[in-house]
């Protein structure tokens, strides 16, 4: 698939994010991160890794706010496979502390 396809595909899971239709935007979202994980030709790497962390970011907010918090840790360790940084953003920070701490109470 082109660029411009995965660009589409991320805008159309924005618009039903404002939508209030998370379940719809989750699954495009699943979507893009399985795809993007498998070996796709035609990408250069710097856009691969740019479409799965745009994909992670929005699904985490997505399970965080449904207090999936194994789900999002999930996305998180897709993240730092895709060397992001996550420490840069306190929001992100604090997430997966508290999803980390909700999974260990769980356990």
């Amino acid at each position: 698939m082109s660029l411009d396809t995965w660009d589409q595909k991320i805008g159309h899971a924005t618009v039903l994010l404002h939508k209030n239709k998370e379940d719809d935007a989750l699954k495009i979202l699943t979507e893009i991160i399985d795809d993007m994980s498998k070996n796709v030709t035609g990408l250069k790497n710097e856009e691969k890794t740019d479409l799965i962390t745009t994909a992670c970011l929005e699904r985490i907010n997505i399970h965080f706010d449904k207090k999936m918090f194994e789900e999002v840790l999930i996305d998180f360790n897709i993240l730092e496979k895709n060397h992001y940084d996550i420490y840069l953003h306190p929001d992100s920070c604090l997430k997966k502390t508290e999803s980390m701490e909700q999974v260990a109470r769980a356990n």
